[in-house]
């Protein structure tokens, strides 16, 4: 994690969007990319990921005590505030949680893995540009435990009242306390987190297009224009899928990433056309969450892929094409991903392991619901 040491006193917004991923959720946490932590993993474990996790579900109101002495400036204090939803995905095995701080928007995953038997969380923080990993586990005491690959940071969360969290932020090799972020459940309806992100504007309003940031983590890059081109709303042909199934992007985190949902419609006939954005159905039936962002600091794409309640979990990085496409490998080698345009704005993913046979996938455009019902 990098944190931003000005001289004297920095201004409230630097601080701001340096303590934003770590208060994204109650498992949020922030490190410039896992530079070779994540490999392959079997997947996403079957039992309850968390103790209690459908108490973490809702709506939240956050209030975040900083002490920024943990980071080289004593005297620094403030709070912030900000609001938070969430809902469980894959089964009730990941948990998805949409934070917005004083503005700025994070997007967190919590899931847990087969191989290492640890819980992970991924944060797409929209003041910054490279997507966070953490991992951990929860203590016998019921704690959550999380740090980066790296331990330069470590998150403590403990479940109080009514569905409620207490996190502490502890940052440096005497892990001085940072930050402490409680989470309290307001009256409102859990609602549909998923389906009011997929709902939105393909192009969302940026944070921040500047490439002059003195923290160069915050700078907008030419190649986070490029995770426009990949969003959309898309039909699936091919890969050896036999069921209908869409796959729908959008932008998050204030346009830094790009979020893919890949799954089978759950609604037919009149209710997909009232479905948001007027486009791909609602898909009930989610088995596949992608993310994909752009490390301004280590330029590089990054992705990582989480494939049903048991399927893999991959991690990779990789580079632009000359045609417009990409390039992402994992960091063992045995996995190559290539994404290609086509024409009329479709879109082709091609899948390798090894020397195994490429998996090809087609995404086109999906009919709009006044095409639909011509």
């Amino acid at each position: 994690m990098t944190i931003p040491r000005p001289a004297g006193l920095a201004p409230r917004s630097a601080l701001t969007a340096a303590l934003c991923c770590l208060v994204a959720s109650s498992a949020g946490g922030q490190q410039e990319g896992p530079r070779g932590a994540v490999q392959v993993s079997p997947g996403l474990s079957k039992r309850s990921i968390l103790r209690g996790i459908e108490g973490t579900v809702g709506c939240f109101e956050l209030e975040t005590s900083v002490d920024m002495a943990a980071a080289g400036v004593p005297g620094l204090e403030f709070k912030l505030t900000g609001t938070s939803q969430s809902q469980l995905l894959l089964g009730g095995e990941a948990l998805l949680t949409v934070t917005n701080m004083e503005g700025m928007e994070s997007v967190t995953l919590l899931g847990a893995r087969n191989d290492s038997e640890k819980l992970f969380n991924l944060t797409l923080d929209g003041a910054r540009t490279a997507i966070t990993y953490a991992e951990g586990d929860v203590t016998g005491e019921g704690a959550l435990i999380l740090s980066d690959p790296f331990k330069t940071f470590r998150s403590a969360t403990m479940f109080v009242e009514e569905g409620g969290t207490l996190t502490k932020v502890f940052i440096g090799p005497d892990w001085k306390e940072l930050s402490e972020t409680r989470a309290r459940r307001t009256r409102d309806e859990p609602r549909d987190v998923l389906s009011a992100l997929l709902a939105r504007e393909v192009l969302p309003e940026q944070f921040n297009r500047t490439s002059e940031d003195p923290d160069p983590a915050r700078n907008y890059a030419p190649e986070h224009a490029g995770l426009v081109a990949l969003a959309g709303d898309y039909e699936v042909h091919g890969g050896g899928e036999a069921d209908r199934r869409f796959h729908r992007a959008r932008l998050v985190g204030n346009g830094r990433y790009l979020l893919c949902i890949g799954g089978t419609p759950g609604r037919s006939g009149a209710e997909e056309q009232n479905t948001p954005g007027g486009t791909a159905p609602l898909l009930d039936q989610v088995d596949q969450v992608t993310v994909v962002g752009f490390d301004s600091v280590r330029r590089v794409y990054q992705m990582f892929r989480i494939s049903g309640a048991d399927g893999p979990v991959h991690y990779c990085e990789g580079a632009p094409r000359a045609d417009g496409g990409l390039v992402l490998r994992d960091l063992i080698g045995r996995l190559t991903v290539k994404v290609s345009p086509g024409e009329a704005g479709a879109q082709r993913w091609e899948w390798t392991v090894g020397r195994s046979a490429p998996v090809e996938v087609l995404l086109r455009p999906a009919p709009t619901a006044e095409e639909r019902g011509q």
